[in-house]
């Protein structure tokens, strides 16, 4: 199984899970939100009777702090099982996102898909509408490349753009509705619906 086929698995996964939670009534700016500190949800994905990979969606059980602010720390991991380690995945995404305006300040992803390894923190800075992207050797002991983006206000990572939509208001909405938020897909901001 090759690299971009595990890494489109595993986004197809957390996609399809986002289909299977109900958001909960209120804004992304509402105080009541459809997730809170500690939840933890978990799904196997199976090929026929055979368990073949299990996602598991983390809010820290506390509140953390990132420049001075308070934010939830969410971790999403995927790893395969059973015979299908044979095509190993074991891949972490995750988010520093800020309690009141659900943006962004920091993402990472560790990635070990068969022999590929891919370790990429991004720090947001939104009041300046900025992204620095960080690449890291193997050993996670040095930059190897750093590059800087210019991004949308309100921008989006996977993981934080996951949560925001599980805490917009969708009773307005019909079936068909597009709803777009601006996302920082890997490489490159990108509007996304």
């Amino acid at each position: 199984m090759n690299k971009s086929l595990r890494l489109s698995l595993f986004v197809s996964l957390i996609v399809t899970l986002s289909a299977f939670t109900l958001p909960d009534p209120g804004h992304a700016q509402a105080k009541k939100r459809a997730f809170t500190k500690g939840e933890s949800l978990k799904f196997t994905v199976s090929y026929g009777f055979l368990n073949a990979a299990e996602a598991v969606m983390e809010v820290a059980p506390e509140v953390k702090r990132f420049n001075e602010r308070p934010v939830y720390k969410i971790d999403v991991t995927g790893q395969t099982l059973g015979i299908f380690k044979l095509f190993k995945v074991n891949d972490t995404w995750g988010t520093y996102l800020d309690t009141a305006r659900l943006i962004p300040y920091h993402s990472y992803r560790f990635l070990e898909e068969g022999k590929y390894r891919k370790n990429e923190r991004v720090y947001f800075d939104q009041q300046k509408g900025k992204a620095e992207m960080k690449l890291f050797d193997r050993e996670d002991t040095k930059v190897v490349d750093t590059k800087t983006f210019d991004i949308p206000q309100q921008v989006q990572d996977i993981v934080s753009g996951f949560y925001y939509l599980r805490s917009m208001d969708l009773g307005r909405h019909k079936p068909g509705d597009v709803i777009t938020i601006n996302a920082f897909s890997i490489n490159k901001p990108t509007p996304s619906s």
